[in-house]
């Protein structure tokens, strides 16, 4: 079975979505540290989509986060303050999952979890743009 780019990249968008959803759940039940988590996932499947519309792709996160300010926010297509924010998340969430005494308030999670809806909302659209010119 051959899966083309344009399917791989619903697929992760879809991913996204699923995985914010997952987020809110744990939300609801006050699991801070894994909203952390999951909500880091849930952006980086739509930035992962993102950069497919590009031809780009890395197996580390941190070449995920390189090819998307390289290619999306340093070119301006995506605005700054979203690379801060995915940078920042992505920081957030190696504290929560590696570090012990790392504990999250019920404010940053709200926060980080409305930031994570807008971004997600955000790049779902840019990506959608750009798989007309793949």
């Amino acid at each position: 079975m051959s899966i083309n780019v344009n399917e791989i990249i619903n697929i992760r968008l879809e991913k996204a979505e699923e995985t914010l959803n997952a987020a809110m759940e744990l939300s609801n039940k006050g699991h801070t540290t894994s909203v952390i988590n999951r909500v880091y996932y849930a952006c980086f499947y739509a930035v992962n989509a993102l950069i497919l519309t590009g031809g780009y792709s890395s197996s580390k996160h941190s070449g995920v986060r390189s090819l998307f300010n390289q290619h999306f926010v340093r070119t301006g297509l995506v605005d700054g303050k979203w690379g801060r924010f995915y940078s920042d998340l992505y920081t957030k969430r190696q504290k929560g999952d590696y570090e012990d005494l790392v504990k999250f308030t019920t404010r940053e999670e709200d926060e980080i979890l409305e930031k994570a809806k807008i971004f997600i909302a955000e790049i779902k659209k840019i990506t959608l743009n750009h798989i007309g010119k793949i």
